[in-house]
C-alpha cells in the first residue's frame, strides 16, 4: 500500500501571513519585523506496513471415500465402507487410547499397560450359583448357570479339567483389569478428561439403541470407576480374555453427549460431524471441499510437542493410485492414503522416487491373502473336489507363491507357512508348507487317480477312484475372489499354475459385498463354492477360529467364518485352548504350536502371500512409520513434520 503524506499546517500560514503583510506594505526603507519565526520543516517518517500473521502450516492428506460420520457408535464408522477412512481422521482427533503397532498394544493416554506382572490383571476366584452369567468352555458363549453344564472351576483353563454342573455353588476364575489415565488429560473445549468418560462409552455400547457388536460387552461383568484417572474392567466367570489389554473403552465427553438418550446420538451433530477430542486437532470446517482439522490448543500429548502442522486438511478422492500419485506432484496433496492404493501403482511410484519426486512408506500389512478349498459342499450335485488332503497338498506344489510374491510385493522375505503372518511374534518357526514343485504336484495328482488324457492333453484331468468325486468327472473348478487389483492379479498367477497342473479354472470375481455375504444365500459363507482366494487379516491374537469346527457356517451359526467346512477335533481342542487361557498360561504356547501344525498338515486353506502396506508423500514429509498392524497409517499423525521442521 502507498504511504500518505501528512502536511504540517504551519508553513501554510507562514506563506498566507507573508502574502497579506507584502500587499500593503511601506516603502522599502522601512524594516519590518517578522511576527513569525519560520521553523524547520520536520522529516518525514518511513511508512512501516504491520507485518502479517505466517500463513498456517498445512498438511493435506488425501484418502478415499467421505464418511458419513466421526460417531465412533455409528453404523457407518462400525461397518461402511468409509470405516477405514474414519480411523484414519479419528487419528487426530483420539490419539490412541491405546496403539496397535507390532502386533501389541502400546499405551497413548494410559500411564502403561496392564499385565499380571505390574498388578494390573487379576484372577480371582468368585462363588457363582445356578442361573448365574458364566463363560460356557464348550460354545464360547456367556450363558446362565445351569444342571449339566460343563464349566472351568477355578484354577483350570482346559478341557481335561473341565467340571459339570450338578447345582450348589461353584467357583470360578474371573478376570479383573485397571486401567490408569495420564494426569492432566482434557478434552478439546478445555473440560477434564476423566476415568468416568471412559465408563460413559460402555455404557453406550452396551445400549440396545447403538449398532455396535456388544462382543466384549456381553463378557463383561462390570466396567466401574475407581478413581477420576481409573477403571476397572470385570469379565464374567470364567472368561479369560487373552486382548484384555484392550480392555478399556474410548472415552467420550459426558458433559456434551450425556445430555442425550444413546439412540439420539446418532443424529447429533456434536457427536458426529464435530466430535470432542483429546488429540494433537479439532475439526473446525466439513464442507464438500473436505474436512479442516486445526491444532488443538489443550492437546497433551502424553509429554511430545505441540503438531508441526496448525492446519490439516482431509481431501476425499476416488480410488486410483495413479490420479493420486499425479496430485502430490501438482501439490494438491501432501500424503496420499494407503486406501488409495493398490500394489499394482507400486511401480510408479517406486520410479517417481527413485527420480526424487515422492517418497513412499511401507511395511507388511496385517492381512494374509489365502486360497481357501471348499471341503464339504452344501449341495450333492457339487463334488468334493478337495475332501482328500493329497489333493490340497498336490496343489500347493503347483502354486509358484515365491513369483505371487515378487509380483505383488517386489520385495524379498519369508512367505507365509501357517494361518499367521510370517511377522506375527506367535508364527511358529518349526512349521514348513510344502515347496513348489509342479512336477511332484502332478506326479502327486496322477498316482491319487487324477488322470490326463493322453490323446487330449489340453483337456483337465479326469478323476478315477478320488473321494468325494463321481468318477470321470473333470478336474474344472471354479475360482471365486473380490473384484479388486490384488485379488485379480493373484487369482490369475494361481489360475496359470493349476491349469499347468492339468485343472480347467474359471475365474470369477465379485464385490467384496456379494463375496462376503454370510449364510445361507453368501457364495463362499453359504458353501457354493470351490475355491476362492480373498485376504483375511489379522490380530494381536492368533485368529485360530478362522478355521474351528464351532465356526463352520450354518442354520445355527449363519456368522460362521470357516467357510473351508474344516473340521479336526484335534484343531478345535487346540484352538479352543487359546481362548481359555492367555500367553504364559499352563499349555498355551503348546496349543498355539499345534494349531499351526494341524493346519500346515491338513491344509484347509493356501497362505499365499503377505502384501504391503504402503503409502506415499511429497519429499518434505517426515515422521512416518507405516505400521501393518495400525488402525491407520497416520497413527502418529501427532508428531509428522516437513521441512525444516524435519531433523
Amino acid at each position: 500500500m502507498a504511504s500518505i503524506r501528512k502536511i504540517s499546517p504551519l508553513p501554510i500560514l507562514i506563506a498566507i501571513s507573508i502574502g497579506l503583510l507584502g500587499a500593503c506594505r511601506p516603502s522599502d526603507s522601512t524594516d519590518i519585523p517578522l511576527t513569525f519565526q519560520p521553523t524547520e520543516q520536520p522529516t518525514e517518517t518511513p511508512f512501516v506496513p504491520t507485518p502479517l500473521p505466517p500463513e498456517p502450516k498445512t498438511l493435506i492428506v488425501c484418502t478415499a471415500a467421505e464418511p458419513e460420520s466421526l460417531f465412533i457408535y455409528h453404523p457407518d464408522v462400525l461397518y461402511g465402507e468409509s470405516s477405514a477412512v474414519t480411523h484414519t481422521i479419528l487419528q487426530a482427533i483420539y490419539d490412541g487410547p491405546v496403539d496397535l503397532l507390532d502386533y501389541g498394544v502400546r499405551p497413548v493416554i494410559l500411564e502403561d499397560m496392564p499385565t499380571f506382572e505390574n498388578g494390573g490383571v487379576i484372577l480371582q476366584a468368585v462363588t457363582l450359583a445356578e442361573n448365574e452369567v458364566f463363560f460356557n468352555p464348550l460354545t464360547l458363549q456367556p450363558e446362565n448357570l445351569r444342571v449339566g453344564d460343563r464349566y472351568l472351576p477355578s484354577g483350570c483353563n482346559a478341557a481335561d479339567c473341565m467340571t459339570t454342573y450338578s447345582g450348589g455353588e461353584v467357583q470360578m476364575d474371573q478376570m479383573r483389569v485397571e486401567f490408569r489415565l495420564l494426569e492432566g488429560l482434557m478434552w478439546s473445549d478445555g473440560e477434564p478428561l476423566s476415568a468416568s468418560d471412559s465408563q460413559f462409552s460402555y455404557r453406550l455400547d452396551r445400549s440396545g439403541d447403538l449398532p455396535t457388536t456388544k462382543f466384549l460387552v456381553d463378557r463383561t461383568s462390570d466396567y466401574g470407576v475407581i478413581d477420576n484417572r481409573t477403571t476397572r474392567w470385570v469379565g464374567i466367570p470364567g472368561f479369560i480374555d487373552s486382548d484384555y489389554m484392550t480392555n478399556f473403552w474410548t472415552p467420550l465427553p459426558e458433559h456434551v453427549l450425556g445430555a442425550f438418550q444413546a439412540g439420539e446420538l446418532l443424529g447429533v451433530e456434536s457427536a458426529n460431524r464435530a466430535p470432542l477430542g483429546w488429540g494433537a486437532y479439532r475439526v473446525t470446517a466439513w464442507d464438500p471441499s473436505g474436512l479442516t482439522l486445526s491444532g488443538n490448543e489443550f492437546y497433551a500429548g502424553g509429554g511430545t510437542p505441540p503438531p508441526a502442522f496448525d492446519r490439516l486438511i482431509f481431501r476425499f478422492l476416488d480410488r486410483g493410485g495413479d490420479n493420486a500419485l499425479q496430485q502430490i506432484l501438482t501439490d494438491e496433496c501432501d500424503i496420499v492414503d494407503a486406501l488409495l492404493l493398490d500394489m499394482v501403482d507400486l511401480p510408479i511410484a517406486e520410479e517417481l522416487q527413485d527420480e526424487g519426486r515422492i517418497m513412499t512408506w511401507s511395511d507388511p500389512d496385517a492381512q494374509l491373502v489365502r486360497l481357501d478349498f471348499n471341503l464339504s459342499p452344501v449341495e450333492n450335485s457339487r463334488p468334493a473336489y478337495f475332501q482328500d488332503v493329497l489333493t490340497r497338498q498336490a496343489l500347493a506344489q503347483c502354486i509358484d507363491r515365491a513369483e505371487i510374491q515378487s509380483v505383488l510385493a517386489g520385495i524379498s522375505r519369508a512367505l507365509p507357512t501357517t494361518y499367521i503372518n510370517v511377522e506375527h511374534p506367535t508364527v511358529s518357526a518349526d512349521v514348513t508348507l510344502v515347496s513348489y514343485d509342479p512336477e511332484a504336484g502332478m506326479e502327486a495328482l496322477r498316482q491319487m487317480g487324477w488322470a490326463l488324457d493322453e490323446d487330449h492333453p489340453e483337456s483337465p484331468r479326469v478323476a478315477f477312484g478320488i473321494p468325494g468325486v463321481r468318477t470321470g468327472t473333470p478336474f474344472s473348478v471354479s475360482l471365486l475372489t473380490a473384484e479388486e487389483d490384488v485379488m485379480l492379479q493373484v487369482a490369475a498367477l494361481v489360475e496359470a499354475d493349476l491349469e499347468a497342473c492339468g485343472l480347467a479354472v474359471d475365474v470369477n470375481a465379485l464385490p467384496m459385498e456379494e463375496l462376503a455375504e454370510p449364510w445361507p444365500d453368501g457364495p463362499v459363507f453359504g458353501r457354493h463354492f470351490d475355491m476362492v482366494i480373498w485376504s483375511w487379516p489379522e490380530w494381536i491374537s492368533p485368529l485360530c477360529e478362522m478355521f474351528a469346527g464351532w465356526e463352520i457356517p450354518s442354520s445355527t451359526q449363519p456368522y460362521g467364518v470357516n467357510a473351508t467346512g474344516y473340521l479336526s477335533e484335534r484343531y478345535d481342542a487346540a484352538c479352543k485352548k487359546l481362548f481359555l487361557s492367555t500367553p504364559g498360561m499352563n499349555g498355551y504356547q503348546e496349543a498355539l504350536v499345534e494349531t499351526q501344525v494341524l493346519f500346515n498338515q491338513d491344509l484347509p486353506a493356501i497362505p499365499l502371500v503377505q502384501p504391503l502396506r504402503w503409502a506415499a508423500s511429497d519429499t518434505e514429509i517426515c515422521g512416518m512409520d507405516v505400521d501393518g498392524l495400525a488402525t491407520s497409517i497416520l497413527w502418529n499423525i501427532e508428531v509428522l513434520d516437513s521441512g525444516n521442521g524435519c531433523p
